[in-house]
């Protein structure tokens, strides 16, 4: 799975937490504010917008990084900061490199990251 999609699942899951009261409270928010120097989303594109399509209005609009980074700001500010820190936590989670480094002589090492498998040579 790639990080886009990793991402998307992350927001999915916190949307899907969301009771129907905080989920309206969530989509007002989006479509009044500005975020990172970003528009808002209209409130037209929102208003019957369920989890998913909310989801991919905010990886459209907002791209990857930045859609997590604003639903955990709008979470922190409609209130839900258990949601907004769970959402970060798994974050963390998502981003942490799987990375081993076997030696090799003293002219080479060997790292596996990502599924990559790259030789260094020093």
């Amino acid at each position: 799975m790639g990080y886009k999609s990793r991402i998307g699942v992350l927001l999915l899951n916190a949307l899907d937490n969301l009771k129907e009261e905080e989920l309206k409270r969530f989509k007002d928010q989006l479509s009044v504010s500005d975020f990172k120097g970003k528009r808002n989303i209209p409130r037209g594109q929102l208003q019957h917008a369920d989890t998913i399509d909310t989801k991919n209005l905010l990886l459209e609009h907002y791209g990857v990084d930045d859609a997590v980074d604003i639903t955990i700001d709008v979470f922190t500010r409609i209130n839900l900061n258990q949601s907004a820190a769970i959402l970060g936590e798994e974050r963390k989670k998502g981003k942490k490199p799987k990375a081993s480094i076997k030696p090799g002589n003293f002219s080479q090492t060997a790292v596996t990251c990502c599924g990559w498998y790259i030789e260094l040579r020093i």
